[in-house]
Formats: C-alpha cells, sequence, structure tokens
C-alpha cells in the first residue's frame, strides 16, 4: 500500500449514502495529491463512496485511490491478517496455473499443499474452462470466511488430488524464509519479504540477526510476492538493510501537496540498529507484483550501495496512501510522494531488471537452484546474468 499513519477530519453526521458521498468528495479536494486533476462530477451520479471515489482519480497516473473497509484493512494492516485459503498462484510459460506460494498455519497447508503444484479445476470446472469463460474470480467465491471450494491439484509428480477448502482468517508470516549461503566471496543473507505489516518486525529482526552473526555483506532480499504495506516497516527494513553503511544518510522522504505539506513533509534517515548491515552489493528480486512500499526500499538503497535487480519490472507506484475513518470504513486516497536522497520519486514505470529472470515455480523458495535466486546468486558471485 505504501501506507504512511491515519487520521482526518470528523467524519459524515450520519451514514446515509449521500452523507458518505458528500464527506468523500470533501476530503479529496484536499487530501488528495492530485487534487487539481480531478475530473469534474456530479455525486449523484454515483452509486456510493465506494464508486465515488474512483470516479475521482486522476486517471494517468492513480489506479489506487478507493474507500476500503476498516476491519478487514486494520486487521491486515496492524496485525497481518487477511481473510483466504492461504495459497497464491501464477501462470508458468506453457500457461498452467501453478501455486507459487502457500501460507503456514492455513487451510492451504493442512492439505499438504506445495508452491508448483497446478490446478487442475474448481468445483468441477477445468482450468481450460475457467480460462475460456473468464470465470476464475466466480469459481473462488466471495472473500468471506466460510467459502468453500473443492479443487483438484496436480502435484510435481503428476499424481492429482482432491480437496475442499474453506475461507478463514489466516495469520500471515512476513519472512518465510532466510538463510545465508557460503559462497566464493562470502557469507550471503537471503529473505524472502512478503508483507509490510506492522507485526513484520520481530520475523526481520530474526532474520538479520542471523546475518549479521555470520557477517554477512552481501544481501539478496526477493520482494517478488510484496505489494508493500506500512512505510514504518520499510523504513525498519532499510535500516537493518543499510543502516551501518548509510547512518544519517536519507532514507526517503515524503512529499505532500499544497495544503499538507507543511504539515506532513517529513525526512527519514537510516538508522545504525544493533543488527544493521553494511552491505557491499544488494541484489533485489522482484516481479511486477512488487510495488509500493517494496520500491520504496528499493529506491531508498540504490543511493548508498551497489544494487543490482534480478526479475522482471516492478509495478510503479511511488506514492501511498493515507487513511481517512468513516462509517466503519476508510477512505484511502493517494496523498504523497516517496522520494529517496537523490530526489526521485518518477517510477511510474517501475524498476526494470539488471537481470531479467523467471519465477521458476518448480523449485522451492530459498532454493539456490530456483531461477531467480540461482540468478541473484550469479549476480552477487559476480559471474554475471545467467
Amino acid at each position: 500500500e505504501g501506507q504512511d499513519g491515519g487520521s482526518g477530519d470528523a467524519g459524515p453526521s450520519d451514514c446515509s449514502v449521500a452523507s458518505q458521498k458528500q464527506f468523500v468528495f470533501d476530503e479529496m479536494q484536499t487530501k488528495y495529491l492530485w487534487w487539481d486533476q480531478m475530473p469534474e462530477v456530479e455525486l449523484a451520479d454515483f452509486e456510493d463512496a465506494e464508486d465515488l471515489a474512483r470516479g475521482l482519480r486522476y486517471t494517468e497516473l492513480d489506479r489506487w485511490t478507493r474507500v476500503k473497509n476498516k476491519s478487514i484493512a486494520n486487521a491486515w494492516t496492524m496485525e497481518g491478517k487477511f481473510i483466504g485459503y492461504g495459497f497464491s498462484t501464477r501462470r508458468d510459460a506453457q500457461d498452467e496455473v501453478r501455486v507459487s506460494l502457500v501460507d503456514a498455519n492455513s487451510p492451504a497447508s493442512a492439505v499438504g499443499l506445495f508452491r508448483g503444484y497446478k490446478i487442475v479445476s474448481i468445483n468441477g470446472i477445468s482450468k481450460e474452462e475457467l480460462d475460456e469463460s473468464g470465470g476464475w474470480g466466480a469459481a473462488y467465491g466471495p472473500s468471506e470466511p466460510g467459502i468453500s471450494a473443492d479443487f483438484v491439484f496436480e502435484d510435481l509428480g503428476g499424481q492429482q488430488f482432491s480437496a475442499t477448502l474453506t475461507r478463514d482468517w489466516i495469520d500471515s508470516v512476513s519472512v518465510p524464509v532466510h538463510r545465508v549461503f557460503d559462497r566464493p566471496g562470502g557469507p550471503v543473507g537471503y529473505l524472502l519479504f512478503t508483507k509490510f505489516v506492522a507485526d513484520a518486525r520481530e520475523e526481520l529482526d530474526a532474520a538479520f540477526d542471523s546475518f549479521a552473526a555470520e557477517g554477512v555483506r552481501h544481501l539478496i532480499i526477493d520482494l517478488r510476492y510484496n505489494g508493500g504495506g506500512t512505510l514504518s516497516m520499510a523504513r525498519h527494513l532499510n535500516n537493518l538493510a543499510a543502516g551501518a553503511r548509510a547512518t544519517g544518510e536519507i532514507s526517503y522522504q515524503l512529499s505532500h501537496n499544497e495544503f499538507l505539506a507543511e504539515e506532513k513533509d517529513r525526512v527519514y534517515y537510516f538508522e545504525d540498529l544493533s543488527n544493521s548491515l553494511d552491505p557491499l552489493h544488494v541484489v533485489f528480486i522482484t516481479t511486477g507484483t512488487t510495488q509500493s512500499a517494496s520500491e520504496t526500499v528499493i529506491n531508498g538503497i540504490i543511493p548508498h550501495t551497489v544494487v543490482d535487480i534480478v526479475g522482471s519490472t516492478t509495478a510503479g507506484k511511488p506514492v501511498g496512501t493515507k487513511n481517512y475513518e468513516f462509517c466503519e470504513k476508510l477512505l484511502s486516497p493517494i496523498s504523497f510522494r516517496m522520494n529517496n536522497s537523490e530526489g526521485n520519486a518518477d517510477y511510474y514505470e517501475g524498476f526494470d531488471p539488471s537481470c531479467p529472470a523467471d519465477d521458476d515455480l518448480e523449485s522451492q523458495l530459498g532454493d539456490a537452484d530456483e531461477g531467480m535466486l540461482a540468478a541473484a546468486l550469479a549476480v552477487i558471485d559476480g559471474s554475471g546474468c545467467p
């Protein structure tokens, strides 16, 4: 998300649809980064506050301003909790739909699902039929606890099996993999980081405790599935990854519109923590899912050490949101840009890889032979991009 705190004016006097729409319209006049680029609208033309928030976007740059459910959003941001089956998917080079990530302690992990397994069918509808009809969303069902679906999966050995999964609240794990590789140039620290949520701090600290203890100077940060989150965790990751090298230098800075600039514009600096690294080389693993707070980390570290990007081009979100509460909802308008120490906040096209590599969905994450990680290790070793 690239979220920075939450505040705002008092909400509407009542929660009628008309009052909610008026609240959203009024807040956007002063809180929205592109307040002077909003289209002229008639409030009566919009069904509800959610519809209006989308309708007020500066469409040339904004894909993100929206109204969210407060309880679901806060559960995710503050506690890392979300509703789901507990697995994510990606398409491989043969257009098969494969499991890319399985969440620990989830319905998916309970039935033995692993990365690389193919989806054969959902509720008796084959993968091919779902592709043809565009019915994937309907097949998975609403994102609500208690919603079930019948899946047929194929494992890495080609064996099919059936499983009924039921959506539930899941406690996410933000650092499912971290390890140190013994390489010719010295120890290389690797971590897979999936979510910038408030309770990720303990997991990040544990990973960097081990890196610092082993004298890691070369670091691989795998953000291939990380769509962002709180900027406080981006700042913490920056401090861990480069705090001993860039102490006192700018980590990132926030730039708001003319109404908020004097009160809200801030500069954040690298801090040297007890487990901070002094990296000679940082490699980021990225995909088109990598965005927002993930890109803030990349952008923040680039000026301070040797940086390479392995994978594919990031999503391109150099802006972030603030939350304004009303009627058990949150208005989340784009409210600020995120600059690095060189003033760069113009990566709407994303960060391109210096070493293109594909997500190797048939290998496990953290395996040195997995395609993206193997490429990152080769870059670290100095043997070039495979």
